[in-house]
């Protein structure tokens, strides 16, 4: 998600430079990323399902420690230990790769709206909004509504 933020800004400074002599002829629209991540129903969803398992990893570490603590001898520890942390591993891992995957599918889903908002209004360029001061048409609300309506 921070990566996704940190390239729209570069994008955005870059093509402020590279068309700042186009300007006055370019159709600039503006859309608040973060308005449209927190009003999308799916991105709603997937961080709610990514907060269920993210809980679910605590709560297998915890027992985890509670299992450890009552191992009866150094041996037995080791073992429990050695086993408990690959567990936790290929766990861990798993959550980070849906993770990822779960957050490319709402940034190529806002992407994509994002695109079709600008094909339909002929704009030429859309920034985000954190990175204008001033100008641009806001189309926020246009790419949370044809995200909601998938």
């Amino acid at each position: 998600m921070r990566v996704f933020k940190k390239f729209l800004t570069m994008l955005a400074v870059v093509s402020v430079i590279g068309f700042s002599g186009l300007a006055s002829y370019a159709e600039v629209a503006i859309v608040d990323l973060d308005k449209v991540i927190s009003n999308y129903s799916k991105a709603q969803d997937v961080s709610a399902d990514l907060k269920v398992k993210e809980a679910e990893l605590q709560k297998f570490l915890a027992d985890a420690q509670k299992q450890l603590k009552n191992a009866n001898s150094p041996v037995e520890k080791k073992n429990l230990e050695d086993r408990l942390t690959n567990e936790f591993k290929t766990k861990a891992d798993g959550f980070r790769e849906l993770q990822i995957k779960e957050w490319k599918e709402i940034e190529d889903s806002v992407f994509s709206a994002i695109d079709k908002a600008a094909k339909s209004k002929k704009l030429d360029l859309v920034l985000n909004k954190s990175s204008v001061l001033q100008g641009g048409v806001d189309i926020t609300d246009q790419i949370i509504n044809l995200l909601n309506k998938k």
